[in-house]
């Protein structure tokens, strides 16, 4: 049985070879930067769902001091966790400020934006999800460098989806990228599922039978 050997490849096979490992390399990268916001994001919610359950157990229970540390403790995980979220209660001020981001991180790189486009915001029970995509060429390590900032970026920022394509199969340097990249704001009161189960309730018992 041969074995294959990169030196019997010849130099175009083993040029799409490295290609398709350095595009492979970047997807499994972007999978992790995606899965690390998402746990953030979870996290958050289901610190704000269990903050809501205290508070609703300190008006039930003898032992009100434990449950007000607990969530004296709570407020103030949240309140730090909340400092990576964008700027803006409204989606449309968020999405400008992911935008600036976006561009200011294009800008230090010298990555030239190509398009960009709003997405529709994704809504979780405390959080809201604001979703940019954008297209850009860029080298493997600018790439890799555009990767790097996402992930140190102060915002929680996570990318829900990339593609990535060579353009020239004997220059696998060169990358066409289409990136959507995830930050996330706080809902509104108005905007709570709490709220909207009320309105629902208020409707159903509202009509005449």
């Amino acid at each position: 049985m041969k074995i294959l050997s990169l030196r019997r490849l010849k130099k175009r096979e083993r040029i799409v070879l490295a290609a398709g490992l350095l595009i492979a390399m970047t997807i499994i990268g972007s999978y992790c930067y995606e899965w690390y916001g998402q746990y953030r994001a979870e996290h958050m919610s289901r610190l704000s769902t269990k903050k809501l359950y205290l508070e609703k157990q300190t008006t039930k229970i003898s032992e009100m001091k434990e449950v007000q540390d607990r969530l004296y403790v709570i407020n103030a995980e949240m309140k730090d966790l909340e400092k990576g979220l964008l700027v803006g209660e409204k989606p449309s001020v968020a999405a400008a400020e992911l935008q600036r981001v976006i561009k200011d991180a294009a800008s230090a790189l010298a990555v030239e934006i190509r398009s960009e486009k709003i997405l529709n915001p994704v809504e979780h029970e405390s959080y809201t999800a604001i979703q940019v995509e954008v297209s850009f060429a860029a080298s493997t390590a600018k790439l890799r460098d555009m990767l790097q900032f996402i992930e140190g970026s102060n915002y929680y920022l996570a990318i829900s989806d990339m593609r990535v394509r060579v353009v020239d199969i004997k220059n696998t340097k060169d990358l066409q990228v289409v990136m959507t990249l995830r930050g996330y704001i706080k809902n509104t009161a108005s905007d709570s599922g709490e709220d909207r189960t009320a309105q629902k309730t208020k409707s159903a018992t509202g009509k005449v039978l």
